[in-house]
């Protein structure tokens, strides 16, 4: 188990597992990533909203969350981090105990009829058919999405979710 002391020394850590992230600053309504063609826009082009806080916009905590702040540049109202998914899943493939995991459903699943695995699944069969170039790699990783507990349009008093 590592411990850190420091902040900084969390960050060189991670940039030197190469897990960085990219910051992408968002609409503060969510209408549109300042990314590609919208990188330089000063305003969301959908709701007219400014991408930059103001100075009326303060904390709860009566900090100053202006528009100008530190060196005399922009805040963003809201900013994504993305993780980017290919460096990770390389990561994994990196050290012969966590690659023979990431093949497993390929080379050591056990097919005796019996659904113990999403792998065992007709679902997986039938991608695995369709898609046999492939499937006949036993590093080509499949993803799932698993969307329990997310309630559409930010509703939290909703009683179902998707």
């Amino acid at each position: 188990m590592i411990h850190f002391q420091r902040m900084h020394e969390v960050k060189k850590y991670t940039r030197e597992l190469e897990l960085s992230y990219v910051k992408i600053e968002a609409c503060k309504n969510d209408c549109i990533l300042y990314w590609k063609e919208h990188e330089n826009a000063e305003k969301c082009p959908r709701c007219d909203h400014s991408r930059w806080k103001h100075k009326s916009e303060e904390g709860d905590d009566g900090d100053y969350k202006g528009e100008i702040r530190g060196k005399g540049r922009n805040v963003s109202c809201k900013v994504l981090h993305y993780f980017p998914l290919i460096p990770r899943l390389q990561r994994l493939f990196m050290y012969a105990k966590t690659a023979s995991h990431m093949q497993w459903h390929k080379e050591k699943r056990l097919d005796d009829g019996i659904l113990w695995h999403p792998t065992d699944a007709k679902a997986w069969k039938s991608f695995d058919a369709s898609f046999s170039h492939f499937a006949s790699d036993a590093r080509n990783v499949r993803l799932g999405l698993c969307s329990h507990g997310f309630t559409p349009y930010a509703n939290i008093n909703s009683t179902y979710s998707i």
